[in-house]
């Protein structure tokens, strides 16, 4: 709306929010302080029950494809009945914290980190800052990866969601 340059009251988001939610539309996405163990009230993320929606109503763009891939990664999270939370770190976020009763793991989500060591140091921060020994995973469109760095799994995307267990 800003870019339009059109005002807009917080309140007239959140009743547009929580519509799209109840329409099952988006789902609310809660951060969870990873140190604290606690969920955060405030700057909680929503996601797509159907990424296609934007296509349909955008069109396809490269700019996109980082959040198209995150939201796939949350469906696919959510459909294997994991209850998923955005973790933070101090400053930093970690794409996914998802726990299935005893289970917890950890996944960053990037379109590549091969390309440069700025974005492969972004993304592996936050898990190298995670304490505990849950599964930690950077999951990516590189066709190399596959490496494990200080207890961190660099997987491709179709390997991830096409794998039986994580």
């Amino acid at each position: 709306m800003k870019s339009q340059r059109r005002s807009i009251r917080h309140e007239t988001v959140l009743n547009y929010l929580s519509a799209l939610t109840e329409a099952f539309l988006i789902s609310r996405v809660p951060r969870y302080d990873i140190r604290g163990r606690a969920l955060l009230a405030t700057d909680e993320k929503h996601y797509l029950g159907d990424h296609g929606i934007v296509h349909a109503l955008f069109g396809y763009s490269d700019q996109r494809l980082p959040g198209v891939l995150e939201n796939i990664v949350w469906l696919e999270l959510r459909r294997r009945g994991y209850d998923v939370t955005v973790g933070k770190v101090g400053p930093a976020e970690v794409d996914f914290v998802a726990r299935r009763q005893e289970d917890t793991i950890y996944v960053q989500v990037a379109t590549t980190v091969a390309m440069s060591a700025e974005t492969r140091r972004r993304e592996y921060a936050p898990l190298e800052a995670i304490a505990d020994n849950h599964p930690k995973y950077v999951l990516t469109l590189d066709p190399l990866a596959g490496d494990r760095t200080g207890g961190i799994r660099h997987l491709p995307i179709p390997d991830f969601l096409l794998s039986d267990t994580y």
